[in-house]
């Protein structure tokens, strides 16, 4: 089965930047009130939710009997963090878990992610993203089953083809846990405990090692692009 974490969105940007002026503008110019009603009672802060659905062949898969999973509603910010919700910190964000599937019996597998404002009247999307899950194992690699992922979001075109959005990405972590993985050990069952499991013991570490220029540094008031003056570091914002 593969397991997705929702961490966190940025940037995401509404539809309209002043709701309701354009709806004025058409009702100034002749067009019926009422069919401008559901626009006008749009939400004017972002209410962000994500539809999570699994597609093989084209066609969602059925899970918990529904073809989507939607996670918990952020209201009244641009970059929504499902990790900071009191019910989701210990998980580390919200996680949607497929049902357990073969991948050779399915190449063509996608993850489909859309960001999503649920306003008063109605819903509409605020960007999406398609991974292959099974395709050159990208999601279901035995040898490195745990990603960190983040992705620009996209828009559909009417062509089928997907544009990157201007603004707006999202935070994603995905772990692979194949069905005949009896000894997956208890503590790493989950994306969020290997994502612990990787990070601490560097930053317990005294030193970390700058991967790029293969040096040991201090974990704090490093900056590789600042030149060491006078034998010291550069302060913290601490200090």
């Amino acid at each position: 089965r593969l397991e997705v974490l929702l961490v966190e969105a940025r940037r995401l940007r509404p539809r309209k930047s002043r709701p309701g002026a354009d709806s004025l503008d058409a009702c100034m110019a002749g067009k019926d009130p009422s069919q401008e009603l559901s626009t006008l009672l749009t939400d004017t802060e972002l209410n962000v939710v994500v539809n999570f659905r699994i597609l093989s062949g084209g066609e969602p898969l059925i899970f918990k009997g529904s073809q989507v999973q939607t996670s918990p509603s952020i209201h009244g910010t641009d970059s929504p963090d499902w990790s900071r919700l009191d019910t989701l910190q210990a998980a580390g964000g919200w996680a949607f878990r497929s049902a357990i599937f073969v991948p050779d019996r399915m190449p063509d597998m996608l993850l489909d992610l859309a960001i999503c404002h649920k306003g008063i009247a109605k819903e509409y999307t605020l960007g999406s993203i398609q991974l292959p899950v099974t395709k050159g194992s990208f999601l279901t690699d035995p040898r490195q089953p745990f990603r960190n992922l983040w992705l620009p979001l996209t828009t559909l075109e009417v062509d089928g083809s997907r544009r990157i959005n201007p603004s707006g990405e999202v935070h994603i972590m995905t772990l692979w846990i194949p069905a005949s993985h009896d000894a997956e050990p208890q503590g790493k069952a989950t994306a969020h405990a290997h994502f612990l499991a990787l990070t601490r013991p560097p930053l317990a570490a005294r030193f970390l090692r700058d991967p790029i220029f293969d040096v040991a540094v201090p974990p704090s008031g490093y900056n590789p692009n600042l030149a060491k003056a006078g034998g010291a570091w550069p302060r913290t914002f601490g200090e």
